[in-house]
């Protein structure tokens, strides 16, 4: 029961990475939305449920391969190579706040 609900932990997390690095990618560059790629959602569904179990993985492989995969969908986005670079970038951010705030909670709930 307990990896379930972490697993629910982790997959709120990732989404939140997801949308939120959308919204400030749409939000500072514009244009060219990721959602016109063909097949987006699925693109986000299975990109946003991997890394989710990667949240299972210790630091900092855990976010290695969990960097890898949101590279892997941002390559797979029909945005310009700049915008992906941007997009990245906030991933990578989103995810770092999301991996201190998973430690912390594990820190206070020792």
């Amino acid at each position: 029961m307990a990896y379930l609900v972490a697993f629910a932990v982790f997959l709120l997390l990732a989404a939140a990475c997801w949308f939120a690095a959308v919204a400030l990618y749409q939000g500072s560059v514009g244009g060219h939305p990721p959602a016109a790629t063909p097949d987006y959602a699925n693109l986000v569904g299975a990109a946003v449920v991997v890394n989710a179990v990667t949240g299972f993985v210790p630091n900092p492989a855990g976010f290695a391969l969990g960097s890898l995969v949101w590279a892997v969908a941002v390559a797979n986005l029909a945005v310009p190579a700049g915008r992906k670079v941007v997009l990245g970038g906030y991933l990578l951010a989103a995810s770092v706040i999301a991996r201190l705030a998973v430690l912390g909670i594990l820190d206070v709930t020792k």
